[in-house]
């Protein structure tokens, strides 16, 4: 018998006024169950903050807002698990909804338009009394293809055949002599739809009338077929790879059970794969962002025989903002939107929060991205990204005697691991292939995913555990389940030997799905892998270790069958040769070329060089993306050597994003971006070769491996390729790609269409997105510290350098300029001399690899003078410009022509200055820096402007501050506006009170890495203990609740960062739980702290998890309601810094050592606010129980009051931790294991650096631990 509860808390957001938890069990639960429930909502464990009636008055005006009931949340889904992991394995689901109170003058409506998101949001007029349906599933039909003909196919909704494909599938089944299951149309449909085939890229093209000799797809793969010089893996799996490094890693000895960890040698290939999730994110930006995060992340472990990820890159390109009370000047209004897509700011600012959100659970740092606004007019024609662009790429690694798969054999056990199906993404793949406005808006509506970066981690582990295993990989081959649902996944592993698997092995989450639902919805977090019968075992112990639900659905035949069968009716919803797959015939397209006609850019009358320049650093293509990398995590896993933030006051302008393959090495990868849409939509030939010239213009910053021959590229195409004109662009910018990389050496490994990208609005006018090529390169780099980023260093003694490629063309057309203006303009920069601009990549690679430049940064967005401003802005200086007397001085700073400028020393400027001469470089000096803060322009003798360099920084980051208004407290965004205008150069200080003493090795101590569902900071967590001189093992909470391991043979327990059930119901919450609800493990943890020379470090989430756990501060006579608990941020947002700490006088082992030091580190969490009574905040203090405390740059105290984002969650008196008063137990929430090594460092003085000698401050802090292990 099912029941639901009730249960009501205060809210924490200041819209909602309640928290309502509807939480259905499948029998009543006893009073201890009930009791248990209720805690494991509460905040902490205070039972009074949950009661069983709501606290509105019935007379106030509410509403209620919560998730669409068709489908379940992830917070369900993880709320569900830690009530069973506790002892309540009645729930069955668990969903929160929140009611709010509508204020006096507000009609209700209104209010919800406001607070309600339509796509994945229901309102409701009472809290739910069931989620029970009482939706009889769908019997699997028969069509009646064989009597209706080819019309029946083009007559389903929903699915996107071409007639030619209509044609194809009918012939199919009159050779089979039958009719079609719904099952079978659905899973073709999805299997040839051009998502799924890329027909348009295979197809025949036919431009004016002239039949092309290759397809689009054979164009691409010419350069790699030229040069595929260390290149393993191209056009052939889910992603790419290129030779790497033989690398040291720190591995289990057993990843089947807890197990030391030891150094082991594997060589390493680098992946990369980039994709683009255009359609959901259009429809219902946040789930669209995210589970185009998580697919692109599944590729990145489906390639080969299992892969791991590294870093990650993010894109997104919308339509013009019109934020509320922030009128752009060029903005036009009283334009028309589509009624069923999000609107632009809501894209720029949900989609994020998707994307990055799914990142920062799931454990991947993103480190660079592109981020631009597309609203354009040509020939009467309107561009502008209403379709927007969502783009998430990766690159990681695969050990090398895996990255083959194994072709399917008969016997091979066809095994499928993740989160459970649901009728979620109906249609997904087919709907993606259409132009927005083609389709009906409520299967649009159905296409919506759902996002589960928890569940994903869980799958992560264990591809990564068997790819790292080398001999013993149980894996033969693996592929992840994306577009098309699980049978598309199903057909693609088992390849042309065919498969027969049983459907109802699927576990769901949704009773009442049908066949069709189960085998074609895209429900996500899901890979399916063919393992060996022999190692079946093994794998199903790996799975139940980390908690990956895991579905034996059959196994490969021989037969060149696909079968599917139901074992609850005994019937073949699908039974088709795998043949029907190959041989459809290809698609021919015929298209026109269509001419722009434009006009060249002029000043507007009126407007000054000031004038222009206050509106290029407001547009979104230029402006500062700070809301965009503060809130993603970009130290995660401590193998980033270089992210999108540099210099002294962390601003986000550097152009390469840098990992290490492993963290014992300095060798690694590169990455960069190159992309330029406005130049494309004019001249897609030059726009292509300025978006190949733009990312190796961002490459060229770090000392490639093998120079430009060894760059490899993904490349992805945004376009409208079936509206007249487009096709034809996209042939021509296609064949000046090739020509360019033919030209450089460098070749292209795989890439992505997307080519619906245009909008059909309700007055029937057609709106192009764009024409966009997204170029991703990655390269092998032998020493990740040879990176030059944008910031100058030396204010006293830095020449600026400007190295051309237009040889003095100063061409406006789609510069940022010309859109502020309204304008287009006609001529586009291009690549004029390949030769020239190799010749000026080489050469800054000299540069770098002589160590003769301190600075450097490409030319692109905004000109000349936007390279120039963010260098001095992220070197915190001011800058001397000069423009030679007869110069244009607006077309000489704001043209985007191909260019560089680099930093340097005056004793190096003639050095410089002679290679250039010598190889035929165009250069000259435009700038010199100086330390007064201050921008000066002149033109010749003119002087054209003299601005404050802090105003045009402030200015710079206007939009991005506005952007923030959208989604935290206005206080913070004016708090961070005045601390940030001019914050200073940090005043950092060491400090080792240990003096020279260190350890005699006898023997290493042991420390247990803990890790729970969901953390991941484990890696660098587990090689900061070991590079201090510990024997870490690496241990999961279930190798503890199932008793594989006890704590009691170990001297020190970290608890590491990430978010354990994802944060659900709030932070380490589930975690803390389990052991609370578990009598063993509860005695086993008491007994662990109750033995004087046993430790424990919690950072972040395991900081979070020791409070809730009482450990800190310590106290006996604290009870739940009194026990300081870590609330959410005062911004209400997660927030990824680099602050300044500094530690007072402390007990803890870790960190009493280092008194007086003031440090940076990283923060990476959404709740950090130490939420305790003033009283115990005093008596921690004054019992110096506060390790370390937020400062402010100059070393200062950063309090509650004013000092965001100084203190960046808003905690009473800046505590960043707490201690135990023997100072055995540590918590702090930021993470000092991410930073014990420089290459980790984002910026350290150089002061720093010398004493360090490529050690780290915070490495003293383990040091500090284990030498106190050697005196206890």
């Amino acid at each position: 018998m099912t029941q639901m509860y009730h249960f009501f808390k205060d809210a924490q957001n200041g819209a909602e006024a309640e928290e309502v938890f509807c939480i259905q069990t499948c029998a009543p639960l006893t009073p201890e169950k009930l009791q248990k429930l209720k805690l494991i909502i509460a905040d902490g464990f205070m039972r009074e903050s949950v009661r069983e009636e709501s606290h509105v008055l019935q007379n106030q005006r509410i509403v209620i807002i919560g998730p669409r009931l068709s489908m379940e949340t992830p917070f369900s889904s993880n709320l569900v698990q830690v009530a069973h992991i506790c002892g309540v394995p009645e729930v069955v689901r668990a969903e929160r909804l929140f009611l709010h109170v509508v204020l006096d003058g507000i009609s209700v409506p209104e209010y919800v338009k406001v607070h309600h998101d339509r796509m994945t949001q229901e309102v409701y007029e009472a809290p739910v009394e069931t989620f029970l349906s009482n939706t009889v599933p769908e019997d699997v039909k028969i069509l009646p293809l064989l009597e209706e003909g080819v019309e029946f196919l083009l007559s389903i909704p929903g699915l996107a055949f071409t007639r030619e494909e209509s044609v194809f599938v009918h012939d199919w089944f009159v050779k089979l002599k039958r009719n079609p299951t719904n099952v079978e149309i659905y899973a073709l449909g999805n299997a040839l739809s051009e998502h799924c085939r890329h027909a348009y890229f295979k197809g025949i093209q036919v431009i004016d009338g002239r039949t092309m000799p290759v397809s689009l797809m054979d164009m691409a793969k010419r350069p790699w077929q030229k040069n595929n010089l260390g290149s393993v893996v191209a056009f052939g799996d889910n992603a790419s790879a290129i030779e790497g490094f033989m690398t040291r890693l720190l591995v289990s000895k057993d990843p089947t059970r807890a197990s030391q960890m030891k150094v082991s040698r594997r060589f390493l290939h680098i992946t990369c794969k980039v994709e683009t999730h255009n359609f959901p994110t259009g429809i219902a930006p946040f789930p669209g962002a995210a589970t185009g995060a998580g697919g692109e992340i599944r590729d990145m472990l489906a390639v080969g025989r299992g892969g791991r990820t590294l870093h990650a890159m993010a894109g997104y390109v919308v339509g013009q903002l019109e934020i509320p009370g922030y009128k752009r000047s060029w903005e036009e209004e009283g334009v028309e939107y589509p009624p069923n897509m999000a609107t632009p700011l809501q894209i720029i600012t949900q989609a994020p929060e998707g994307a990055h959100g799914y990142g920062n659970q799931f454990g991947r740092p993103v480190t660079s991205g592109v981020t631009r606004e597309i609203f354009m007019r040509v020939d009467g024609c309107r561009w502008e990204a209403l379709k927007p662009v969502m783009l998430s790429g990766g690159v990681g690694t695969i050990a090398g005697d895996g990255v083959k798969k194994t072709s399917s054999q008969k016997g091979m056990k066809i095994i499928s691991i993740g989160g459970p199906a649901f009728t979620i993404g109906f249609g997904g793949g087919a709907a993606s292939s259409l132009s927005q406005g083609q389709n009906d808006q409520h299967l649009d509506f159905n296409a919506v995913q759902r996002g589960n970066p928890e569940m994903e981690q869980r799958v992560r582990r264990v591809i990564e555990a068997c790819a790292l295993m080398e001999k013993n990989n149980p894996i033969a081959s693996v592929h992840d389940q994306g577009a098309g649902g699980v049978i598309n996944v199903l057909m693609e592993i088992v390849g042309e030997n065919g498969g027969r698997v049983d459907i109802r092995k699927v576990n769901v989450g949704d009773v009442s799905m049908s066949v069709l639902q189960i085998g074609v919805c895209e429900y996500q977090e899901r890979i399916v892998v063919l393992v060996w019968a022999e190692s079946v075992e093994m794998f199903a112990l790996l799975c139940k270790r980390e908690r990956a639900p895991m579905e034996m659905l059959g196994e490969v035949m021989d037969d060149g069958m696909f079968v599917l069968e139901d074992s609850q009716t005994r019937s073949l919803p699908m039974n088709i040769p795998l043949a029907m797959l190959n041989g459809v015939p290809r698609q021919t397209y015929h298209n026109n070329r269509v001419m722009p006609s434009v006009v060249p850019w002029e000043m507007p009358e009126g407007l000054f060089f000031k004038d222009v320049l206050d509106r290029v650093l407001k547009h979104l293509s230029v402006c500062s993306k700070e809301f965009l990398t503060r809130r993603v995590d970009r130290s995660v896993g401590g193998l980033v050597a270089q992210q999108q933030e540099c210099g002294p006051l962390s601003l986000p302008v550097a152009d390469v994003a840098v990992s290490r393959l492993g963290p014992c090495e300095y060798h690694g990868v590169a990455s960069a971006i190159g992309e330029q849409p406005t130049k494309t939509i004019l001249n897609s030939s030059a726009g292509a070769r300025l978006s190949i010239a733009e990312m190796l213009t961002n490459m060229v910053w770090a000392k490639t491996k093998g120079g430009l021959s060894r760059i490899e590229v993904s490349g992805n195409w945004m376009w409208a390729s079936k509206h007249p004109g487009e096709g034809s662009a996209l042939w021509d910018a296609m064949e000046s790609c090739t020509e360019m990389m033919l030209a450089l050496g460098i070749r292209s490994g795989g890439g992505k269409d997307s080519l619906s990208m245009a909008t059909i609005l309700p007055s029937g006018e057609l709106v192009k997105s764009l024409r966009h090529l997204v170029v991703t390169g990655y390269a092998p780099v032998d020493d990740v510290r040879k990176v030059i980023t944008p910031d100058i260093k030396d204010p006293s003694d830095t020449y600026l350098v400007h190295i051309e490629c237009a040889r003095g063309k100063k061409r406006m057309g789609g510069s940022v300029a010309a859109l502020c203006t309204n304008q287009t303009g006609a001529d586009v920069p291009d690549v004029d001399d390949m030769e020239l601009f190799k010749k000026m990549w080489k050469s800054v690679q000299s540069l770098i690899g002589e160590n003769l430049i301190t600075a450097g940064h490409d030319v692109s967005d905004g000109g000349l003078i936007t390279t120039l401003l963010e260098m001095a802005f992220a070197g915190d200086c001011g800058i001397l410009i000069g423009v030679q007397r007869d110069a244009d001085v607006i077309k000489e700073l704001f043209a985007e022509e191909v260019g560089m400028v680099v930093g340097c020393k005056s004793e190096n400027l003639a050095q410089i200055g002679r290679m250039f001469n010598v190889q035929g470089i165009p250069h000259k000096i435009v700038a010199k820096a100086q330390r007064e803060k201050r921008v000066t322009v002149s033109c010749g003798d003119n002087l054209v402007m003299v601005e404050d360099m802090r105003k045009l920084r402030d200015l710079w980051r206007e939009t991005s501050r506005r952007i923030d208004e959208q989604t935290i407290p206005v206080s913070c965004v004016k708090q961070e506006r005045r601390n940030l205008f001019d914050p200073g150069t940090p005043q950092y200080k060491t400090s080792n009170n240990r003096g020279g003493q260190t350890r005699v090795m006898v023997t290493r101590p042991t420390v247990a890495v803990v890790r729970e569902e969901g953390s991941n900071g484990d890696v660098e967590m587990r090689m900061a203990f070991c590079n201090a001189g510990f024997e870490v093992s690496d241990v999961m909470m279930t190798d503890l609740l199932e008793g594989g391991m006890d704590l009691k043979n170990v001297l020190g327990v970290a608890f590491v960062g990430g978010f354990s059930y994802a944060d659900v119901p709030q932070s380490a919450k589930g975690w803390a739980s389990s052991i609370r609800f578990n009598s063993r493990l509860k005695d086993m943890f008491q007994k662990f702290r109750e033995r004087p020379e046993t430790f424990s470090l919690g950072v972040c989430n395991g900081c979070q998890f020791l409070a809730l756990l009482g450990w800190v501060p310590g106290y006996d006579d604290l009870d739940d309601q009194s026990q300081p608990r870590f609330a959410q941020n005062t911004s209400r947002v997660f927030e990824s810094r680099v602050v300044t700490v500094k530690i007072p006088k402390n007990p803890s082992i870790f960190l009493g050592a280092m008194e007086g030091a003031v440090l940076p580190v990283p923060v990476a969490h959404g709740e950090g606010r130490v939420s305790a009574s003033d009283g115990l905040l005093q008596r921690m203090a004054q019992d110096h129980l506060v390790p370390m405390y937020y400062a402010r740059p100059d070393g200062n105290h950063a309090d509650e009051y004013g000092n965001y984002p100084f203190n960046p969650n808003g905690s009473p008196m800046g505590i960043a931790g707490l201690c135990s008063p023997d100072g055995r137990h540590t918590a702090i929430m930021p993470h000092p294991e991410r930073v014990t090594q420089s290459v980790q460092w984002q910026w350290m003085p150089q002061w720093m650096k010398k004493e360090m000698k490529g050690s780290a401050p915070w490495a003293q802090m383990f040091a500090n631990a284990c030498w106190w292990c050697d005196q206890n």
